[in-house]
């Protein structure tokens, strides 16, 4: 009967053990989505960064076209 504690002993603590191994894999990933986004959001606002400065380059070489033209 003894043997039967211990089992139940160990089984326990195997039981705490994993789901304490459970709990910190979920953490890091979840960690490591919120790092992916922020790059992702760094990286898709410096995209626009640069195709809102080809637009204005764009805008601007108009302008001066129709300035030239209207003179």
């Amino acid at each position: 009967m003894e043997n039967f504690g211990t089992i139940w002993f160990v089984a326990y603590y195997l039981l705490i053990i994993w789901l304490l191994l459970t709990v910190v894999f979920v953490i890091k990933r979840v960690l490591d989505n919120m790092r992916m986004r922020t790059k992702s959001k760094l990286e898709l606002e410096a995209l626009q960064r640069i195709e809102l400065q080809k637009r204005i380059e764009l805008l601007e070489k108009e302008l001066a076209e129709k300035e030239k033209t209207s003179l």
